[in-house]
């Protein structure tokens, strides 16, 4: 949590407020990795005071060699405060940059560049050799694990307080119900002003029902379209 205007910045003199979006980009990067770090942090501390096997844990995602998986492969989806869903992909890539930091030498990140690991910190927050190289890398998790909770932030929009629960039901809806059983969502809520949390929820139930009860695509095909004019006039009617 800080105390910042990573959104907008009043101007009493115009009727207008001053928008620094590169600004408002770093405050919700920063907060990612400070929250995901903490995450991390938490997650292996309750796994060791629990002989490796926290609520939920045991059942997680698995590697291929039938290890735990760690980092964001703890995760079988995440949901994303979503301002633009290119933001979500970057701040996808972003999570295994930190797990990078935390553990360079491991085999996924062998193509690397091992400079990468000693650019100061507040260079990656903007750094574009980094971002691209991270969002190679996790381009076909992304599409797996990601996108299908996009699909309400690609149809209507930001909405902002609203953004990340709409980024969950999202997945609910897209993603079958005997799929996501048993299944990690991590989920990153962010506030301008600002404030932010990383946590993860685990399905341990039928969600077909809620997914049903959401009927998600359904309710926006059913938006009507009309033109701006008609907009402006239904809020003129309140003057």
């Amino acid at each position: 949590m800080e105390h910042v205007y990573d959104f907008y910045k009043p101007d009493l003199t115009s009727e207008y407020p001053i928008v620094d979006g590169q600004f408002s980009i770093a405050c919700y990067t920063r907060s990612l990795d400070k929250c995901y770090q903490q995450y991390n942090t938490k997650f292996d501390k309750l796994a060791r005071l629990t002989n490796g096997h926290p609520n939920g844990y045991a059942n997680g995602i698995r590697k291929d060699d039938g290890e735990e998986a760690t980092g964001i492969d703890r995760f079988g989806y995440i949901a994303f405060h979503a301002p633009t869903c290119k933001l979500v992909q970057k701040s996808y890539a972003r999570l295994l940059f930190g797990d990078f930091l935390a553990s360079p030498s491991d085999e996924q990140f062998a193509s690397l560049d091992d400079s990468l690991k000693s650019v100061e910190y507040e260079r990656t927050l903007s750094d574009k050799n980094i971002e691209k190289a991270f969002m190679a890398l996790t381009k076909k998790k992304f599409n797996e694990r990601v996108y299908p909770g996009t699909l309400a932030a690609r149809l209507v929009g930001n909405m902002y307080t609203a953004s990340v629960y709409s980024s969950l039901a999202s997945l609910i809806c897209e993603i079958p119900a005997d799929t996501l059983a048993g299944q990690r969502i991590g989920v990153f809520s962010y506030g301008s002003g600002l404030a932010a949390s990383f946590f993860s929820v685990k399905v341990v139930g039928d969600v077909s029902p809620i997914a049903e009860s959401l009927d998600l695509k359904k309710i926006i095909e059913q938006r009507q379209k009309v033109e701006p004019q008609t907009y402006d006039d239904v809020f003129s009617c309140h003057d």
